[in-house]
């Protein structure tokens, strides 16, 4: 509908998107146009599939092909309305869609269980990943949890913040542009002693076997879905945890500390 009111707006026009919410429990969504209009006979057959603009010739009357089509199956497969308004040719249009507003009393998405004996605690995490946009949302959704969290998009950046900062767990993709995640971890784990998950196309059983070998605790298989994250975070603190573990990492970190 926006893309419409854009192209049948002459230069000069103007296009205004509006939400309201004219009752409780009710979204509604406005685009107005001040553009070429629809005439009368038109009007009724807007939301048809190729339906004709009705507006005069020119180069922007193409007609509406299946766009408008389309929209009105989406909304009504939500149990919304949606419906245009024109005064005629010359006069704007006014498109809009009627949708159920969220029930402020849904239960959440997520269960939560009773707190136990061992509750899930935040970590130091650095996570590497060479997809920007990927390392964004994973860095926001952690951050949310709880967790403290270093981004990485190459080996190079990730070996210099395991330098520089005492880390609880890598998280690393294995397709890097400087390098290989297995290499990487290999690394890390000789260095300081760090356990990983890794986020991986590839898993089969020679991948997996691989990955565990250099330090990994988990392989996680693309696309990650993040409650697969999340579940993997915390088994790896059962192994985070264990005494034996932790003396190791103190010990390998000092011991690099007074190299």
């Amino acid at each position: 509908m926006l893309k419409n009111a854009i192209k049948f707006t002459l230069p000069g026009g103007r296009v205004t998107v509006k939400t309201t919410n004219p009752t409780p429990g009710k979204l509604c969504l406005t685009i107005t146009d001040t553009g070429i209009g629809i005439d009368p006979e038109t009007l009724p057959s807007v939301f048809s599939a190729f339906a004709k603009d009705g507006f005069r010739e020119g180069p922007r009357s193409t007609g509406l092909g299946l766009g408008m089509a389309i929209s009105k199956t989406i909304v009504e497969l939500h149990q919304g309305a949606i419906r245009a308004e024109s005064g005629g040719t010359g006069m704007g249009s006014t498109f809009t869609i009627e949708l159920a507003a969220t029930h402020p009393t849904l239960k959440p998405a997520v269960s939560f269980s009773e707190p136990t004996d061992d509750p899930d605690r935040p970590y130091r995490l650095l996570v590497v990943e060479d997809d920007q946009a990927t390392l964004s949302v994973l860095a926001e959704l952690l951050g949310r949890q709880g967790h403290e969290v270093l981004t990485a998009g190459t080996i190079q950046e990730a070996l210099a913040l395991a330098a520089e900062h005492e880390l609880d767990l890598v998280i690393s993709d294995l397709g890097l542009p400087d390098g290989n995640g297995v290499d990487l971890m290999s690394k890390l784990t000789h260095d300081y002693g760090l356990r990983g998950i890794a986020l991986s196309g590839f898993g089969m059983e020679e991948d997996v076997a691989r990955t565990k070998e250099v330090g990994f605790i988990a392989h996680l298989i693309k696309p990650i879905h993040f409650e697969q994250l999340a579940h993997a975070i915390k088994q790896a603190s059962q192994v985070l945890s264990e005494p034996r573990h932790a003396a190791q990492h103190q010990a390998v970190r000092a011991s690099n500390l007074t190299v």
